[in-house]
């Protein structure tokens, strides 16, 4: 498998810039809050999948806690490897339906909707097994997606929308001033496959040198609905959901029919 905004990745000072308005420690205070939650411990060992630039494995990291990551991108890797000076995560280089680990982990997840470059039953069906051999017994898989009403209301189930206006964002800081565009005008939906054609521009001002860099990347996506995503977590035969947020506030439970900002999961193996 290998579907993603690898443009994207490469460019891991623009990227880190346009999401760096992600709360890192509030959202792994979030995943250490629930793991207590169903297991009644704190976790000990934690791997991360599609990780980017492994913010939260970092902060789980200095804990004392085994962490590793696992991404496609190399230079995301690469990226990772050369700032854990002190040898605190160990890396892996794979996509998510076919990687294997050394060892097993209490908790697993992954953020930022990267569950939808799973574009078929067959990759989402592998993606379930490789999570589970790497967890311990009863390990807890984390996952957070898009609210899937805000996807399929934003898509207004046609064909294509070309015209879409996306979601725009932008991000300032001392030395680059960076506008990320997710959803670009030439992204398309197709609604008998639910697959989103997802077109990504950024905008970066390089203050220091004045000058613009424009980077564009295109990759497929997949929307699910609440009830698509019970179904195929209930058809591995390795999970169970046993909680859905609707944000990183455990007091706030996902309602498919609310509107809220994410279909966050808590998965638990079964076997």
């Amino acid at each position: 498998m290998r579907n993603n905004h690898c443009k994207l990745y490469r460019e891991i000072e623009y990227y880190r810039i346009a999401f760096s308005y992600r709360d890192i420690k509030k959202e792994c205070s979030f995943l250490e809050e629930v793991y207590k939650k169903y297991r009644g411990r704190e976790f000990q060992s934690s791997i991360e999948l599609a990780s980017g630039p492994a913010d939260h494995s970092f902060m789980l990291a200095k804990k004392d806690r085994k962490t590793a990551v696992v991404d496609i991108s190399e230079e995301m890797i690469k990226y990772i490897r050369d700032k854990d000076i002190d040898n605190l995560i160990d890396t892996y280089n794979h996509d998510m339906v076919s990687f294997k680990v050394k060892e097993k982990y209490d908790l697993a997840f992954m953020m930022l909707d990267s569950f939808a470059y799973l574009l078929t039953d067959e990759d989402i069906e592998s993606h379930f097994n490789c999570v589970a051999d790497a967890l311990n017994e009863n390990g807890i898989y984390i996952i957070e997606m898009d609210h899937p009403g805000s996807i399929l209301e934003n898509n207004n189930s046609n064909t294509k929308n070309s015209d879409t206006e996306g979601i725009c964002w932008k991000v300032d800081n001392p030395k680059y001033n960076v506008q990320m565009h997710w959803k670009a005008p030439g992204s398309n939906f197709d609604s008998s496959t639910q697959i989103e054609n997802v077109k990504i521009e950024i905008k970066a001002y390089d203050k220091t040198n004045n000058c613009f860099s424009i980077i564009e990347d295109t990759a497929k996506q997949r929307i699910f609905t609440a009830n698509e995503f019970k179904l195929h977590v209930k058809l591995s035969k390795r999970f169970n959901i046993i909680a859905q947020y609707r944000l990183f506030d455990i007091s706030k439970k996902f309602n498919a029919d609310i509107d809220g900002e994410r279909m966050i999961s808590v998965l638990q193996k079964i076997k």
